[in-house]
């Protein structure tokens, strides 16, 4: 039996990857969702775990903040917090 997720499907969804500069080998992608996009940190090679995840209503804000987003702090713009289930002020 053929896993349903495969490398394709999750390279399908992401719309971009960064590695970031703090010394891990943790990456920064941004995910296209069914009803939004997706800001994760992961240190797993196909973003099987995310340590964080962030969702956004627009690309505009989900792209700036993949741009800005260093991984550490929090990043603007979100519309939920998924680790916390908390709302943010763009929702």
């Amino acid at each position: 039996m053929q896993n349903s997720f495969t490398d394709d499907t999750y390279y399908e969804s992401c719309l971009a990857a960064k590695s970031l500069t703090d010394g891990t080998k943790r990456e920064v992608h941004l995910l296209r969702m069914i009803f939004n996009l997706r800001l994760s940190c992961t240190s797993e090679p196909h973003g099987f775990y995310y340590e964080e995840q962030y969702c956004y209503q627009n690309f505009d804000a989900a792209w700036k903040a993949f741009e800005e987003w260093d991984g550490v702090t929090e990043p603007s713009g979100w519309s939920k917090n998924l680790q916390t289930g908390e709302y943010g002020e763009t929702r």
